[in-house]
């Protein structure tokens, strides 16, 4: 049955959009601290603060695929995880540069606006994944460069008590 998406429909289209790009941030930032500490410092205190603080902003103003370009030329992440990036930057295309063009007319179709809102939140169950998994790996480093997993947590708890303000 062909019908324009109703309000309540286009508020959740327009949510879980805004959802999935919040997400694919988290991953860009993630990619880009691996970036950072596998690829560019490589050995614990090989950078200063300022000079740490200077390539994270940099690679902070890149895109996935930018950030999966310097990541494949230093050969920091497995090959699985490489892929799964991948694809998730060809999904990042999608929603941020083709949904519309591609897919608007789905949203005019039961099954067509099933298969948008499917296809975003399958994106944001990804982007939460490949985090977690970016995140695991920068934890690794940091103990095989001898971090402790303990000290790791410290440096993030008082990371997020800064920014609540109570720190």
């Amino acid at each position: 049955m062909k019908r324009q998406i109703d309000s309540t429909e286009l508020n959740f289209l327009y949510t879980k959009i805004g959802e999935s790009i919040w997400h694919l941030q988290h991953v860009e930032n993630n990619l880009a601290t691996l970036i950072l500490i596998k690829g560019i410092a490589k050995e614990l205190n090989s950078l200063t603060e300022s000079e740490a603080l200077g390539h994270q902003k940099r690679l902070n103003k890149l895109t996935l695929g930018q950030l999966l370009g310097k990541t494949e030329k230093l050969d920091i992440i497995e090959p699985f995880l490489l892929k799964r990036i991948k694809s998730l930057n060809n999904e990042r295309k999608w929603i941020v540069h083709n949904s519309v063009t591609e897919s608007g007319h789905e949203l005019y179709t039961d099954t067509g606006r099933d298969f948008v809102f499917t296809k975003i939140l399958a994106f944001i169950d990804e982007a939460i994944a490949l985090n977690k998994l970016i995140g695991e790996n920068i934890v690794e480093y940091g103990v095989s460069k001898g971090q402790s997993k303990e000290q790791i947590e410290v440096i993030a708890i008082n990371h997020i008590n800064k920014l609540k303000g109570n720190a």
